[in-house]
């Protein structure tokens, strides 16, 4: 089954997902939205081969190493902040494309792209907000020799006061969980 090469049973199989465009012998065509949903729940942590069975793939049908090289790609992809911007209809040489296909498909990926960029910007104010509760603490550090956990949340709670950062990525960084920082924000006499 991961030789490398479909069967016709295979590639029926195959063509029946939503998330496929086009199946070769070969290869297989993923969706724009796959790729976006894959890169998804890659950064919120499952595996590839789990995110590929969950959105219904045979995992014994595609094999490992085809599941590793799509990961691969699409994290490249995402990376350099192309994934979802490829021509993605299916293309036979000296088959024409109508016009409205063409510029459907251009919308799917400008829904695509920007919905990578919502994504990228969310991480980079997540990752931003770490960054300053971490310098805070560290500061905090050089003055007291431990932290206690009412401090950590008075540090979060400044920032956030501040900066409209999450509440769950301040305590994660913060290495606390958030309901003791809303126990904390409730004994001080905050409003929820």
């Amino acid at each position: 089954m991961s030789r490398g090469r479909f069967t016709e049973e295979e590639q029926e199989i195959l063509k029946g997902s939503k998330h496929v465009i086009r199946v070769t012998d070969k290869a297989i065509y993923y969706t724009n939205e796959f790729k976006l949903l894959f890169i998804k729940e890659y950064l919120g942590g499952k595996k590839p081969a789990q995110i590929f069975q969950d959105a219904g793939f045979d995992l014994k049908m595609l094999g490992s190493k085809r599941i590793e090289r799509a990961a691969a790609r699409w994290k490249e992809s995402y990376q350099s902040g192309t994934l979802g911007t490829r021509y993605d209809l299916p293309r036979d040489p000296g088959k024409k494309v109508s016009k409205k296909a063409q510029e459907s498909s251009n919308n799917d990926n400008q829904r695509a792209l920007v919905e990578c960029c919502h994504m990228q910007e969310n991480m980079i104010k997540d990752l931003t907000a770490e960054v300053k509760l971490l310098r805070m603490i560290r500061e905090t550090e050089e003055t007291d020799c431990q932290i206690s956990k009412e401090k950590l949340c008075q540090l979060i709670q400044e920032l956030s006061e501040k900066e409209d950062y999450r509440i769950s990525t301040l305590c994660k960084a913060a290495g606390i969980h958030h309901g003791t920082f809303y126990s904390y924000r409730k004994k001080m006499g905050y409003n929820e």
